[in-house]
């Protein structure tokens, strides 16, 4: 009895010395909370004041073991809505994303980039890959016209929505819908009383023809006009 305890104690504590190792090894390799090597550039323009339609982000991505695969832009701990949210290797010598603010609600957010590199320990084949993020800024975003909730494709049953916001709570809007050769093809229109706006379209032109055929239309592009008599204010969006 003595012996089968002890070679069950052993094999307890060989198993649990195994379990930590496999642990440690298939995590990333990153040990720390935000990497110092990654850097947002011109924080001071980024966390003074207001921002609004697009703007650059600048940033620095310092070398780490393994090979860079890519960079993302993070919006309150998730990945960026807009377009470009992702740049991969080999990056350019000043290298930055495009940020359109207009896809964030108006108010305060964090922003933060993270990076990966893959086969960061080529001594352990269970490290695949190491995933480090940027200290968080504080950047405060004010639109009069923003789409957070913006349906970049065409639904199942084909219909196309539209859904964005204007800080102007009385106002009347419309939407102009182009084709790829630029010709027009339909509109929308509307007024809002709370600022927010939801309009579909069931894919029919100005004419009452059905433009469901991707081959000769695989897109469209739209011109969101929004005014507010009262106070004499009209803008044009692309």
């Amino acid at each position: 009895m003595f012996t089968d305890k002890l070679t069950r104690k052993r094999l307890f504590f060989v198993c649990l010395l195994s379990w930590i190792g496999c642990l440690a090894a298939c995590k990333s390799v990153a040990d720390e909370e935000y990497a110092s090597g990654l850097e947002i550039l011109g924080q001071n323009k980024l966390t003074n004041g207001f921002l609004s339609a697009t703007i650059p982000v600048g940033f620095k991505v310092a070398r780490y073991p393994g090979s860079f695969k890519s960079v993302e832009l993070l919006i309150d701990g998730l990945i960026y809505h807009g377009e470009n949210a992702a740049l991969f290797d080999p990056l350019p010598k000043h290298v930055r994303f495009t940020m359109d603010t207009c896809f964030l609600e108006n108010g305060w957010h964090t922003l933060q980039i993270r990076a990966t590199w893959l086969n960061p320990n080529i001594t352990n084949p269970n490290t695949i890959y190491d995933t480090r993020l940027s200290a968080p800024i504080s950047i405060t975003v004010s639109n009069e016209i923003y789409y957070p909730d913006w349906e970049p494709e065409i639904g199942e049953l084909n219909i196309s929505a539209y859904f964005f916001k204007t800080s102007h709570t009385n106002a009347d809007w419309h939407i102009d819908i182009y084709d790829v050769r630029k010709h027009f093809v339909q509109r929308l229109s509307g007024h809002t009383v709370d600022g927010r706006i939801e309009a579909f379209w069931h894919m029919k032109d100005a004419n009452g023809i059905m433009r469901t055929n991707a081959d000769l239309d695989p897109e469209f592009s739209s011109v969101i006009t929004v005014e507010d008599r009262m106070n004499k204010w009209k803008k044009t969006m692309k």
